[in-house]
């Protein structure tokens, strides 16, 4: 037994060993890291932009993009949207050189082709912000959390989300650099540059930007010396959001649902997402300090000792810390504000707190362990989530197949009582119809509007004015105001659902007395599936 134990043990040094040089070997070839991740970033991304339609947010994004002319598009963006135009001038681009691929099936891909290459440019800059403080191996564990974050989704979808992120990693590389002594001006102008960026792509830098003021505060107290240039280059871009305020303030009359306002509940959330499927990190963590309790780490050189050990507490000076902190603070900066202003709160917004927690995770993970044991978890976690990813990516395209062609197939709801008009009970479902469905059944569906019954029945009023949606992207479905609808129609088909929060008429409609024969439950892409026939009984 004692022999067997023996041999074990033998063989297990044997594999830390190679799994030892592996990473040595790899942490001297960032390329060759960059490479794989490249290839991993592409390979997961394109297939699930192929077969993922675009949703009601994206929507609005790709039709901006393909209005006529870019006055055109900046004259009606303010009209119905309140982001900054940088993401829109993107997707202008994208779609017009896109030409013919602008349209159908391929608009999957072309649409979010500035968010997949913002969420590459990201990941990029990521790796070269980590590999100078924590070395290439354990930048690859840190890009690769960030994959395990909301980050992720926001790759593959045609908003402003993933470039926010590409505009605020890239600042922290520039603003990292203008801050040395003997800076460059290219990196001044870099910093000005992204920092206006990212204003103009979202007003979430309204809560950043101020992050690396307490920064340059620090550095101020610090050299005992006010570095202007760089510090004003944190303070321009509120010039845009002084340009939209009378536009922000026209908002402030919406109403959201309660379940959508914002509440503590959405940072649990957030925080706990984060984690995300990084099992195989925590575990090579665990095995790695485990080991090294277990046994002394092997001998190292010098050179090593200096260049892979655990970092440095200088790698990272107290303005570094100022401004991670600062940027953590954003979730819960932004979740008071829409708290107090009752509006409505999604996880994406928390989005650029994800940065400082990968950094600071990635360096918790290089300052526990020294070099030896450093490099076999790191290389135990890269080889532990390629092996996830190739044991999966076959599943994962077999499951996009699959729900592909079942979207395909369910258009039976589509052909019942066609003489009939087909109301639709979401401002989502309505502009997603307008995308996907045929000129022939657009012609007869419907989107009711009556600010009254939707503050009674929903306590919202986002979509009350889709008439001027419908207008600006040339929608052929029709929008109406509820009380004429009801003088022209007596017996219509509603799809909806009534557990939507933002969904009013169906209730609107029990509350009225009238009849409402359920017709069935529809597999489709949309977020309504409830089929309803309506008889109004006569109105007083």
């Amino acid at each position: 037994m004692r022999s067997q134990g023996l041999y074990l043990g033998r063989k297990a040094r044997a594999g830390l060993r190679v799994l030892d040089d592996l990473g040595q070997w790899l942490d001297a070839r960032p390329l060759l890291l960059w490479v794989l991740l490249a290839v991993t970033y592409w390979m997961l991304l394109i297939p699930v932009c192929w077969y993922r339609p675009l949703w009601h947010d994206e929507l609005f994004t790709y039709n901006f993009g393909r209005m006529s002319s870019i006055g055109t598009m900046l004259r009606d963006i303010p009209r119905i949207d309140l982001n900054p135009p940088i993401t829109y001038l993107l997707e202008y681009v994208s779609l017009h050189l896109a030409g013919p691929f602008a349209t159908g099936r391929a608009a999957t891909i072309t649409a979010r082709i500035p968010s997949l290459l913002a969420g590459f440019i990201a990941s990029c800059g990521l790796f070269i912000y980590l590999r100078r403080k924590v070395g290439a191996l354990l930048a690859v564990v840190g890009v690769v959390w960030l994959w395990q974050t909301p980050f992720w989704g926001m790759c593959n979808e045609d908003r402003p989300y993933a470039l926010f992120i590409a505009f605020l990693v890239w600042l922290l590389i520039a603003w990292e650099r203008a801050s040395q002594p003997g800076r460059s001006m290219i990196s001044l102008i870099g910093a000005w540059m992204l920092a206006i960026g990212m204003m103009g792509t979202h007003f979430m830098a309204a809560l950043v930007l101020p992050a690396f003021w307490a920064a340059e505060a620090m550095r101020a107290f610090r050299a005992k010396k006010i570095d202007l240039p760089l510090t004003f280059a944190f303070v321009a871009p509120f010039i845009i959001p002084v340009v939209y305020h009378s536009l922000i303030h026209g908002y402030d009359h919406m109403l959201f649902p309660p379940a959508f306002q914002a509440n503590l509940h959405d940072l649990k959330l957030f925080f706990t997402k984060l984690p995300g499927s990084t099992s195989c990190l925590l575990v090579s963590m665990m095995v790695a300090l485990l080991l090294s309790r277990a046994s002394p780490p092997a001998a190292e050189s010098g050179t090593d000792r200096e260049d892979v050990v655990a970092p440095s507490l200088w790698r990272f000076r107290p303005e570094d810390v100022v401004l991670l902190g600062g940027i953590l603070c954003e979730p819960f900066l932004s979740l008071l504000i829409f708290k107090l202003q009752h509006s409505a709160y999604f996880l994406r917004y928390a989005l650029p707190g994800t940065l400082p927690l990968v950094v600071f995770f990635t360096w918790l993970f290089a300052w526990r362990f020294r070099s030896h044991w450093k490099r076999i978890a790191a290389t135990a976690f890269v080889i532990g989530y390629a092996f996830l990813f190739f044991a999966n990516y076959r599943s994962l395209l077999l499951l996009l197949l699959d729900h592909d062609r079942a979207t395909v197939q369910a258009v039976d709801w589509r052909s019942i009582d066609p003489q009939l008009p087909f109301v639709v009970d979401s401002g989502l479902v309505f502009v997603e119809m307008n995308h996907r469905e045929s000129p022939q059944f657009l012609n007869r569906v419907y989107y009711l509007t009556d600010q009254n019954g939707a503050i009674q029945y929903a306590d919202a009023t986002l979509f009350q004015h889709e008439d001027e949606v419908a207008e600006i992207f040339g929608f052929r479905a029709h929008v109406e105001k509820l009380n004429e609808f009801e003088l022209q129609h007596e017996k219509f088909l509603v799809l909806g659902s009534y557990s939507y929060p933002e969904n009013w008429l169906l209730r609107y409609l029990l509350a009225q007395g009238d009849e409402l024969r359920f017709l069935g439950e529809f597999k489709n892409n949309y977020q309504a599936k409830e089929l309803y026939e309506v008889t109004l009984k006569p109105r007083s």
